[in-house]
Parts: C-alpha cells; sequence; structure tokens
C-alpha cells in the first residue's frame, strides 16, 4: 500500500488472512519515484525472507493505472508519479508477477470480499488521509470507470470563502478542507499556529476549542460530499476510513450529522 504519508506492507494467504504482522514506513513522497520504488523493493526482501512461499505482489498506490500497470495519472502528493511503469518495476526487482490498482478501489474489493462490505453489493467507500478518495462496488463488482476515476469523492466542488488548491491543482474541491493536511491548514488559520493531525486530535479529546473546531470543519465538508453521492449512487453501504477516521466520534459524528 504506497500512500502519501506511509507505504504498508503484509503478506496475506489465499483466504485474504494477513500472515504474520504487518510493516509500515514513512513514504519518501517528496524524494522521487526512485525512492519510493525502493522502498517498496526494500520491504519485498524483508517480507520475503519471513514468507518464501510468498508468489505474487500486489499494490494497491494513490494514482490511476493503465491497463500495463503504469500511472496513467496523479496528483502531486506522490512527486513524479504520473508516467511511472509501477508494474515493471516492481517485477523486474521481484522477479515475480505484479498486479497494480487504485489504493481506494483496493481496499474497497477487499472490504466487499473480506471485510465491513461482504453481503452488500452496492458500497461506496471514502478514505480520508493525506488526500481523499473514493470507490464504488455495485453490483458485486468494482467500478473502474471510463478512465479508472470512479469514486473520487475527494474532488467534488464545494463552496468555500478562502479559495483553497487541491492537490489536483483546482480550487474548492473538499479534498482540501477534509484531508489530515486541510484539517492542519484550517487549524493554522484559526489559531496561526502550525501542528500535526495527531496533535490536533489529542488536544481536541482533551476539550481544546480551536482544535475540537477545526476538526468539525473538516468532518462537515466530508459529510457534504457524501451526502451528495448518497443522493447520486443510493448506496447500502457507506465505509469511511483512513488516518482521519482513526480520531474517532470528534470527526465521526460531525461527518454523519452533515451527511445524514
Amino acid at each position: 500500500d504506497i500512500g502519501g504519508t506511509r507505504i504498508a506492507v503484509g503478506v496475506v494467504d489465499i483466504n485474504g488472512r494477513l500472515v504474520g504482522n504487518s510493516l509500515a514506513a514513512p513514504t519518501p513522497a517528496r524524494d522521487g519515484v526512485d525512492a519510493i520504488l525502493a522502498e517498496v523493493t526494500k520491504f519485498h526482501e524483508v517480507t520475503r525472507a519471513l514468507s518464501p512461499s510468498v508468489w505474487r505482489v500486489g499494490i494497491g498506490s494513490a494514482g490511476v493505472f493503465d491497463h500495463d500497470g503504469s500511472v496513467s495519472s496523479a496528483t502531486d502528493i506522490l512527486r513524479g508519479w504520473t508516467g511511472t511503469p509501477v508494474r515493471a518495476r516492481i517485477a523486474n526487482a521481484t522477479g515475480l508477477p505484479v498486479i497494480t490498482v487504485n489504493d481506494v478501489h483496493a481496499a474497497a474489493f477487499g472490504e466487499h470480499c473480506v471485510g465491513a462490505a461482504v453481503g452488500f453489493d452496492n458500497v461506496l467507500v471514502v478514505a480520508v488521509g493525506t488526500g481523499v478518495g473514493g470507490a464504488l462496488i455495485q453490483g458485486g463488482h468494482l467500478v473502474q470507470g471510463t478512465v479508472g476515476v470512479a469514486g473520487s469523492i475527494g474532488h467534488t466542488a464545494i463552496s468555500s470563502s478562502d479559495q483553497r488548491r487541491c492537490s489536483c491543482g483546482q480550487v474548492d474541491h473538499v479534498e482540501p478542507h477534509a484531508s489530515g493536511p486541510g484539517i492542519e491548514r484550517t487549524y493554522l488559520e484559526l489559531t496561526g499556529k502550525t501542528t500535526s493531525l495527531r496533535e490536533i486530535s489529542v488536544a481536541a479529546r482533551e476539550g481544546d476549542r480551536p482544535s475540537i473546531d477545526c476538526i468539525e470543519l473538516g468532518a462537515a465538508a466530508m459529510g457534504a460530499a457524501i451526502a451528495s453521492a448518497i443522493n447520486l449512487l443510493d448506496p447500502s453501504l457507506v465505509l469511511v476510513g483512513g488516518g482521519v477516521a482513526a480520531i474517532g466520534d470528534l470527526y465521526f459524528d460531525p461527518l454523519r450529522k452533515a451527511a445524514l
């Protein structure tokens, strides 16, 4: 799993069960393609030593992949990612067959097969972290869309007063308001102080009003986008995950209020 903040890896069996512990490290997102893929290869070498029977590599990553496993488009969260032949480079480095897919599409498929979406045929999955991604399960199948961007709820347009620029280059999308960096920016605007989402979350649990306010504003923006998606898609289940969702009820309560 290659994300904007961290790279995570694990070995799973044919039934989707994790074998041993998963591993993670920060993504060298600003260091470019070679640094990112070197980190993935290093992880592979570690897991292969622990589980010699590994026979295939599956990669879920930010970005849109074409038929040959290259990144056809991506935001600037991962520097230089557009055009990267991820499948070919990791296959050459590992000597194994490689499958590549957008990370949130991979998450949605996993949840549908072995997770919280088992038994639901129409599902909207939303991942709120460094960016905001989405994916759709309809009729029990993952929907890719014409160019592979189905479910991209983070690029839903919203109205705001500060004209924030999204990672895709456009302004007034939900992502720069609802993502982790978006909440951090709101905190800076409210307080004049720079701090991390983790510190904001801790302070909010202790009752700090500015921290609570910026979490609620981000959650409300995300909830409004989800409300529009619900009206359009009529899913039987909406799953929200990602690093920002780990804040818990302080995030989910205002999100549900805005969405429902």
